[in-house]
């Protein structure tokens, strides 16, 4: 998503606190093309991350960013941050 009218940034975009599952579900619905997604242990995940050549230290960052939503974003930027299902549905117009 570029800076186009009526578009927010990629950047204040923070995933809901849903599964993978759930994330998958939304792409899917968003782009109308279904989409498969495997919840992975956040170790499994890492050691697959670094088996691609991601350094370690990002691939730990990537993992945790993948628990779940914290609300650090919003507190940082100062409002809510756009839902992920709002940013797909709006990036695939």
């Amino acid at each position: 998503m570029s800076g186009a009218a009526g578009r927010r940034s990629n950047r204040d975009v923070q995933q809901e606190q849903a599964d993978s599952a759930e994330l998958a579900a939304t792409v899917s619905a968003a782009a109308g093309t279904p989409i498969a997604c495997t919840d992975l242990p956040a170790d499994t995940l890492v050691e697959g991350l670094t088996g691609t050549g991601l350094p370690a230290g990002l691939a730990h960052v990537l993992a945790d960013a993948d628990l779940g939503d914290s609300g650090d974003l919003s507190r940082l930027i100062g409002r809510p941050t756009t839902s992920l299902t709002d940013a797909m549905t709006a990036a695939l117009r």
